[in-house]
């Protein structure tokens, strides 16, 4: 192969709304450098965090360490096997998409402080940050894949890799969850050099996202795959698919990593409903699920030897959009007026959990970067305030406002209900109108029609494809029509920066700077409520950018 392998990623683009709607439905169901090489090095690599340069097994004592049974879990979305890339971010972490490797993963374990994407190796030895461009990977030596055909277990090369990446990077990848910030890969001894179109920070985590596969160069080809056809190199490997209605695995006896998996097998049933999730988990059908929020707390109170876990999905929940270049949010106070007339901890008291959070939508790394309440509180439901500022408009030019909800369900309609009459109680009316999830996603998210919508955002889990395409004045996405230069700025200096704490500072003036001027707000967060029985040990779960890595980490206690 070619020493440089040449990307074009300014491929023709698609109607931004036609490659959003999947990833959308599936969300809510649910510059060169003069430095030297040798002085910039010892800078960058390792410098965060939330960033290790070596993906090193964890020392849990050899008698856990137990091979045997399976597990049974669940989940919630139904799939088909289209695409090779497999970008469904349902389907790469809770189906098929689970046998493959990526060079990168997140850590899970008992030391990892949620919110958290601490990227370790996958497929990779080590990388290197060589300067702010160009990051080099340097591949493990002995990685085969599963011994199925085509493949028939060969070994993983470097030109799998390039070619995975290649394709990933070529997609209309503003839109895509797991986009690439790649200009070219060269190919060196033992690995590639990849050369970023900018200093990104965040190229480490787009290709730990559990959509990022490295797939075979048999497979590549292929514009579309057959249900059975899924080979990879981790530690799953497929054994049947069930008419997509069930995925069944069993544990590669080959994986790189010795004593992983720990279970001989794993199954996935495909159960929609929550209330069948519940009973299958309370008849023992399910080791592990995700349960009804609301339904499930009684009974987990009454079982206390049950294990739970709230996660938090940042990110994702109930996004509050204003137009700000449409009549009355153009002006900022009453904006402000509109978002201290809200007070959405009682709202999410009596529509979600009280575990529900407040926040901006921007995707977390790091716990770090998590706004006090004080702060929240410090904008948000003051109705003396409100009336203060709501005292300096006419009152006729706020009545009526249509009130656009994205009809996923009974719980965007409670919540805007709930809205409204604190927001009305103020001052402000509204009308509910309701609009299924394609009208919702072309009249706001595409044809900006709106003035104030309650509905999901696209689930991109990478803080600078969020940032830079919805919030920047300049974002393909920024449907809210916002527009100032010290936000752009912040923004832009936070997406070159390495630094874990100057990051940091800069990502919470964003928010501040979102909070402040009532740029949009995500009312409650999603929050998913996970059991499981006591013989399931070594759970530790982290769904950030769509991980999946810690199932293979379980297992039983017999």
């Amino acid at each position: 192969m070619n020493q440089w392998v040449r990307m074009n990623c300014s491929s023709s683009r698609v109607k931004p709304w036609i490659m959003l709607l999947p990833i959308l439905l599936l969300s809510c169901f649910c510059l060169n450098s003069d430095n030297d090489v040798n002085e910039f090095a010892p800078e960058y690599p390792g410098i965060s965090p939330w960033m290790t340069a070596h993906g090193d097994l964890d020392n849990t004592s050899p008698e856990l360490r137990i091979a045997g049974g399976t597990l049974t879990i669940s989940t919630r979305v139904q799939y088909s096997h289209r695409e090779n890339e497999i970008q469904n971010p349902s389907f790469s972490s809770w189906g098929p998409g689970i046998v493959y490797s990526r060079l990168f993963r997140l850590r899970s374990g008992e030391g990892v402080e949620l919110p958290n994407q601490i990227v370790e190796c996958d497929l990779c030895e080590s990388w290197t940050l060589r300067d702010p461009f160009t990051l080099e990977i340097r591949l493990k030596p002995d990685v085969f894949w599963q011994k199925i055909p085509p493949v028939n277990g060969r070994l993983v090369t470097i030109e799998d890799v390039v070619l995975s990446l290649e394709k990933l990077a070529k997609l209309d990848s503003d839109l895509q969850v797991g986009s690439l910030n790649i200009r070219e890969i060269e190919t060196i001894p033992s690995g590639i050099l990849i050369h970023m179109n900018t200093p990104d920070p965040d190229i480490l985590i787009s290709l730990a996202n559990g959509s990022s596969k490295i797939l075979p160069l048999e497979h590549l080809d292929i514009e579309g795959l057959h249900p059975n056809d899924f080979v990879g190199s981790g530690p799953w490997e497929i054994q049947s698919t069930g008419s997509n209605d069930r995925f069944e695995f069993k544990a590669n006896k080959d994986y790189f990593e010795n004593g992983y998996p720990r279970l001989d097998g794993l199954k996935i049933l495909v159960i929609k409903d929550g209330s069948t999730r519940l009973a299958a988990f309370k008849n023992r059908v399910l080791d592990i699920g995700q349960l009804p929020t609301l339904e499930s707390i009684d009974y987990l109170h009454s079982h206390p030897e049950i294990r739970d876990f709230v996660y938090v999905d940042y990110g994702s929940g109930v996004n509050l959009l204003l137009n700000t270049q449409a009549y009355p949010f153009l002006r900022p106070r009453i904006r402000k007026a509109l978002f201290f007339s809200i007070d959405p901890w009682t709202l999410n008291q009596d529509f979600m959990i009280n575990s529900s959070v407040v926040n901006s939508g921007i995707p977390i790394i790091d716990s770090s970067w998590i706004l006090e309440n004080e702060i929240w509180e410090a904008k948000l439901n003051n109705k003396t305030r409100a009336l203060e500022l709501l005292s300096m408009e006419n009152p006729d030019s706020l009545l009526p406002l249509e009130l656009l909800v994205a009809d996923f369900g009974d719980s965007y309609l409670k919540y805007a209900e709930g809205f409204v009459n604190q927001a009305g109680s103020l001052g402000f009316g509204f009308f509910i109108t309701p609009l299924n999830p394609t009208d919702y996603l072309e009249k706001v998210w595409v044809n900006r029609d709106f003035s104030v919508a309650l509905g999901p955002t696209p689930p991109i889990k990478i803080p600078n494809q969020y940032l830079k395409n919805i919030v920047h004045s300049q974002g393909r996405l920024n449907i809210s029509g916002y527009q100032h230069k010290e936000l752009d700025n912040l923004i832009e200096r936070q997406s070159e920066e390495w630094d874990l704490s100057r990051r940091t500072n800069l990502i919470r003036s964003v928010k501040v700077h979102m909070l402040e001027n009532a740029v949009g707000l995500m009312l409650t967060t999603n929050t998913h409520v996970w059991a499981w029985w006591p013989k399931v040990r070594g759970l530790n779960l982290n769904f950030a950018n769509s991980e999946y890595i810690f199932w293979s980490r379980v297992w039983l206690e017999k």
